[in-house]
């Protein structure tokens, strides 16, 4: 139920009508190569036998994504996965690339428990909205009450119905993006490139880090920033 939380967070922030301030992390390349019109910022290394674009993408529920490109100048296929991509940050710490097919099972349990829930969820507030129209029928209570009681408890549930259909969608729609797009392992013929999205944990940190390549033999260290800042919304 983590996405739910995170909906549900998001959603009590966006409608609070009081000042609050918030805490974010700001990643960005040390050294800005060009920028797209989205706005994102690429940074490029060429290297003797490779060329590797990199640029931080954004922050989803749980983990962070980073675009890469790579372009394999030499005469050789160059293979890659998951495990060749680290973040090693100025303190020594760690952080190893998600192995997607692993993650993709969370989020299919995830769902699963998204529909249990709402199983329960809709026959709980049925049962209380038919519990008001019987009340109109059988005398017990205020009639008027009652009629109202019941017309937005079903209100309720087209809205319990629409937010879980939501969450729903949105994991589905995660599940097929980490399968399309998400690093798990590939070969880069001679003279081509290859395009993909590796994703890693969350990390808030205030140290610097090296996105770090393992590749034909090679380590390669892309250098990037990373700043805690204060916000207020």
């Amino acid at each position: 139920m983590k996405h739910f939380i995170y909906l549900l967070c998001s959603g009590i922030i966006l409608f609070s009508s009081c000042k609050s301030s918030y805490r974010y992390t700001e990643i960005k390349p040390k050294e800005v190569s060009e920028v797209s019109i989205e706005n994102v910022e690429f940074t490029k290394d060429s290297y003797e036998n490779i060329e590797i674009k990199t640029a931080f993408i954004g922050f989803a529920a749980d983990y962070m994504i980073y675009q890469v490109e790579l372009y394999n100048n030499s005469d050789q296929d160059i293979s890659i996965t998951y495990r060749d991509v680290d973040i090693e940050y100025a303190d020594g710490f760690t952080l190893n690339a998600r192995h997607k097919y692993q993650f993709i099972e969370q989020l299919k349990d995830e769902k699963q428990s998204v529909k249990t829930t709402k199983k329960a969820n809709t026959f709980a507030n049925i049962l209380i909205g038919g519990l008001g129209i019987v009340s109109i029928f059988t005398g017990g209570g205020n009639g008027v009450d009652g009629a109202l009681y019941a017309i937005e408890t079903t209100a309720y549930v087209a809205e319990d119905h629409r937010n879980f259909n939501l969450i729903e969608g949105s994991i589905e729609d995660e599940i097929k993006y980490i399968e399309d797009w998400v690093l798990h392992e590939d070969l880069i013929p001679a003279g081509e490139q290859l395009s993909s999205d590796i994703i890693f944990p969350i990390a808030e940190s205030d140290y610097d880090f090296d996105i770090v390549f393992e590749l034909a033999g090679g380590e390669y260290r892309i250098p990037y920033s990373s700043i805690i800042r204060e916000g207020r919304r």
